[in-house]
Order: structure tokens, then C-alpha cells, then sequence
């Protein structure tokens, strides 16, 4: 059996699916937090393998692979123990690196790029911040410029979401 067949598997298996895909997915994201973006292509290569695999079950009336459920969940945990001053060191930049590849693999995870992008260009942003918001730029540039275009926004949020304006703002703040 191949690493991904294994690690479907265990999950597809388990007596609890949820709770052994919040093992699956912590685990993947904390050992994104842990590896430097430029090594971090297999990792994105094997969540990208998980979702290939298709439907065989539902989580959060959700598909088990294709949509991901929980992992979502992770991520955002992750932009609160991940984020400075939690960390000090490249656990921000290695989280938003690992999100913004897996975007650009296409799974959606457009609300923690906006976060990120805004809190990068705030009053109180960071070195950590900038670093972090440049890694979405260039990772994951294509989706935010087609969301940019079709100007999308979030149900329920008051920010005013993606436009060509913001992402021209983000990139004069970020990649000058």
C-alpha cells in the first residue's frame, strides 16, 4: 500500500471518521508549521492525493476526501496558535505558505488568505505578518486575482472581501 492509501485507510477504518480525520489534519498541519514553504511539496502533494481519492463517506455532511472536512477546521485553529506572538520563529510563514499552496491546488481557503493580507498591511503588522502575507502573493497570486476579479466576498462578514483594487493595495504594500 502506498502512504496515501495507508493514511485513507486508517481514517476510512477508524470507529470514529471524525475524529481521526482532527488527528489526520492536525498532524498535517503541524508538520506544515515545522517545514520551510520550498519543502513543503509533498506534503501539499499528499493532501492533494487524499482528495483525488473521491467520495466513499461523509464527515459534517461533507465528502470525506474531496471536500475535506475538518481540515478547514485545523487551519483556522492553526491561525490562532500559529500566528505571532504565539510563535517567534517561521511557524507563521510556513502556515500560510502550506494554506496558500494547498489554494493554489484548489481547496478554498479564501477567508484565512484575506486575514492574513489585511493584518499584513495594518498598523500593527509585523515582519512576521508581511512574510506571511507575501507567501499567499506569490503562492496562491493566480486564485487571488480570478477571487479579485469576481470581487467575491463571505456570507456574514464585514469585510468587504476580494477586489482588483485591495489585491493592487496588497501588492504596493507587500511586494514593493
Amino acid at each position: 500500500m502506498s502512504e496515501v492509501e495507508d493514511l485513507a485507510a486508517a481514517v476510512e477504518e477508524a470507529d470514529d471518521v471524525e475524529g481521526a480525520l482532527w488527528e489526520l489534519w492536525g498532524s498535517i498541519v503541524a508538520i506544515a508549521a515545522r517545514t520551510e514553504p520550498e519543502n513543503q511539496l509533498d506534503l501539499v502533494a499528499l493532501v492533494v492525493a487524499l482528495r483525488e481519492r473521491g467520495d466513499v463517506d461523509t464527515v459534517w455532511e461533507l465528502s470525506l476526501w474531496t471536500d475535506l472536512p475538518v481540515l478547514g477546521a485545523q487551519l483556522r485553529e492553526a491561525w490562532s496558535w500559529a500566528a505571532p506572538p504565539s510563535t517567534d520563529d517561521d511557524t507563521w510563514l510556513n502556515v500560510n505558505a502550506f494554506t496558500a499552496r494547498l489554494t493554489a491546488s484548489g481547496y478554498d481557503s479564501g477567508m484565512l488568505a484575506l486575514w492574513t493580507l489585511d493584518a499584513a498591511v495594518g498598523p500593527e503588522a509585523t515582519d512576521a505578518d508581511r512574510d506571511a502575507a507575501r507567501a499567499w502573493l506569490v503562492l496562491a497570486g493566480d486564485v487571488l486575482r480570478a477571487w479579485s476579479e469576481e470581487r467575491r466576498s463571505f456570507d456574514g462578514v464585514s469585510d468587504p472581501g476580494y477586489s482588483p483594487q485591495r489585491l493592487d493595495a496588497w501588492r504596493a504594500a507587500l511586494l514593493s
